[in-house]
């Protein structure tokens, strides 16, 4: 079965536990190492306002699969 790692970001951010890392770096990081991550979008889920910036960056990139919930 293939893993897939979970990160959360929140203010261009990818957050875990009490540690703040810049989320384009770490993400290219995480999909370097699994392939794919799962992003969970804080902002997007709580505030209807996603990090698009962040995701534009690395849209040549297919290995994120974001959720910030469905829109009205």
């Amino acid at each position: 079965m293939e893993k897939m790692p979970l990160a959360y970001v929140k203010g261009g951010k990818v957050i875990g536990g009490n540690h703040r890392f810049d989320a384009i770096k770490k993400l290219k990081e995480l999909g370097k190492e699994y392939g794919h991550v799962y992003v969970m979008d804080l902002d997007g889920v709580k505030r209807n306002r996603p990090n698009l910036s962040v995701y534009r960056k690395l849209s040549h990139k297919p290995f994120l699969w974001i959720d910030s919930l469905p829109r009205d």
